[in-house]
């Protein structure tokens, strides 16, 4: 073999016109090594061991051109020492020629199947052998007899399994199914299906096939049914309605045969929340709104209520302060903490407006009050309907306008209720304060009773003189005395000790109240008088 290299030309031209248009040129490390070792051992050993740790994906022709550029060159320098070798050579050429053609005739040849090793990511499963495959990538594991004069390299692959580990629960498995047709079109390898695994009920995702594909069709499934829109050749948006398994399914399909990406997710249940509470509410109230489901340690709930403000008592409760009259929304979003899954809830409230309740006090005097009612309606109100409800000095009125007359002063509570046509209420209460400045004085007594006495009955006096006459004008008794503005000494009708007679006498008043005011007498007739006169009784 030294010798046939050294002639006219040597190993390395021999390789470089074999491989000239060649989709990739070898490293030239690989001719060295080939030059060295050609007489160590068969051919099949010399490109196994040459090609070891190289990572070099030759066209199918390669093969095929370098066999014929050596069995030319040995058959036209052959030597004698050698010749018995060479026509043996020659003889295994001849027969298996004989057995490629009958195969062809038969329709039975076999296409190269795409083989893709990748270290920690695949398992190769060989259908028939393994011959020649290195640690990196070889394509074209079926070879159309490398070298007639010795074996077959690599035996036919019908198809391989590889299975790749995802980063959830699930696994992706690519399939070939098939490869039957006589085409040389290569089956490209490394594509991988990826997506989420676990995904939400009723929520879009998407998934993409990675790698070359870009001489195959790609034919999308899923099992069970789902809502599936193609977004691009490699991309799918998926949408899983119900909970449950699903298996997306990517068939790749080209001259070269087909094989199948399985992809398995699970779709989880989406459970909705709901809201419960009173969805008509009157202004002004607190109102409380809960979770009708019961509350999952894996859950959250986030609430939102559009309009008005609110307050947390527990994850599954909430306080809305309702004081925004209108239409509002509760909302519930319900977080799954394991899944991430989310859904939410809506609880459409009405917040009625309460009525503004109010009224005025008219302070006519001497004790006699009127109650006016001046509430209105409030914002939004419609037909402005109200029903009133007075509560004064423990007694009760229903009409809108009262008068009270108090016969002592102090401090009195009037309260009046408002309710409109929403059934809102609102109540408003006030104090009155009665002054009574008046002074009475009776037109008769009786004499000889206990704890009986002539004595005027007055309110509020600053100042306060009483004289009393008999029918001549003689003085008989007089008073100034008052205790918290009334008057407090009264004549029992007896002179020196000694009881007046029975009949007629007078008195006379001067008297001042505590706002300044002077006492302007009785009212005799439409006058008022200062002075006048009472009867002195006998005792029965």
């Amino acid at each position: 073999m030294k010798e046939m290299i050294s002639e006219n030309q040597d190993i390395e031209n021999m390789f470089n016109g074999a491989f000239n248009g060649a989709e990739e040129l070898p490293p030239e490390s690989v001719w060295e090594n080939i030059e060295k070792q050609l007489d160590e051992g068969s051919v099949n050993g010399l490109f196994k061991k040459t090609f070891e740790h190289d990572s070099v994906e030759p066209p199918i022709g390669i093969w095929s051109k370098i066999q014929q550029s050596l069995w030319m060159r040995d058959f036209m320098h052959f030597t004698p020492n050698r010749i018995n070798i060479y026509y043996t050579s020659i003889v295994a050429v001849i027969a298996g020629l004989g057995l490629f053609l009958s195969n062809e005739g038969k329709g039975i040849k076999q296409h190269p199947t795409n083989i893709n090793v990748q270290k920690n990511e695949q398992v190769l499963t060989e259908s028939m052998s393994k011959k020649l495959v290195s640690p990196n990538t070889i394509t074209n594991s079926n070879t159309s007899q490398l070298i007639s004069h010795k074996k077959t390299i690599i035996s036919s692959e019908i198809s391989h399994q590889t299975k790749v580990n995802s980063s959830n629960e699930f696994q992706n498995t690519t399939t070939i199914i098939q490869s039957n047709s006589n085409n040389q079109e290569e089956m490209p390898s490394g594509q991988f299906l990826f997506g989420d695994s676990l995904i939400c009920e009723g929520t879009e995702r998407i998934y993409n096939i990675s790698g070359n594909i870009s001489n195959c069709e790609i034919k999308w499934t899923v099992n069970p049914k789902a809502t599936i829109e193609k977004l691009a050749k490699n991309k799918i948006s998926l949408t899983c309605n119900k909970a449950g398994l699903y298996k997306i399914e990517a068939e790749l399909s080209n001259s070269g045969g087909k094989k199948t990406i399985e992809y398995q997710i699970r779709a989880i249940d989406l459970t909705t929340p709901t809201i419960v509470g009173n969805s008509k509410i009157c202004e002004g109230t607190q109102t409380q709104f809960k979770l009708g489901s019961a509350h999952y340690i894996s859950k959250m709930y986030a609430w939102d209520v559009v309009n008005n403000k609110y307050t947390n008592t527990t994850s599954g409760v909430i306080v809305v302060d309702c004081k925004i009259p209108g239409y509002d929304t509760i909302k519930v979003h319900d977080i799954n903490t394991k899944t991430g899954c989310n859904n939410t809830a809506t609880y459409p409230i009405i917040i009625f407006p309460k009525p503004d309740a109010d009224f005025k006090i008219v302070d006519n005097g001497n004790g006699i009050v009127d109650l006016r009612n001046t509430s209105r309606c409030g914002q939004k109100s419609v037909n402005c309907k109200q029903t009133v409800r007075w509560s004064v000095n423990d007694q009760n009125y229903s009409k809108d306008n009262i008068t009270v007359e108090f016969t002592e002063n102090g401090i009195y509570t009037a309260i009046l209720e408002v309710q409109n046509e929403f059934n809102c209420k609102e109540s408003v209460k006030k104090d009155i304060t009665i002054d009574i400045q008046n002074l009475f004085v009776p037109n008769a007594f009786v004499s000889g009773n206990d704890n009986n006495s002539f004595i005027p009955k007055g309110e509020n006096l600053a100042t306060y003189s009483i004289e009393i006459f008999d029918a001549s004008n003689k003085k008989l008794w007089e008073s100034t005395q008052l205790n918290d503005g009334r008057p407090s000494e009264g004549w029992n009708g007896e002179v020196d000790g000694q009881m007046m007679p029975y009949g007629t006498y007078y008195w006379k008043i001067k008297a001042t109240f505590k706002d300044g005011t002077t006492w302007k007498g009785v009212n005799q007739k439409g006058r008022y008088q200062t002075f006048g006169t009472f009867v002195l009784l006998k005792k029965q």
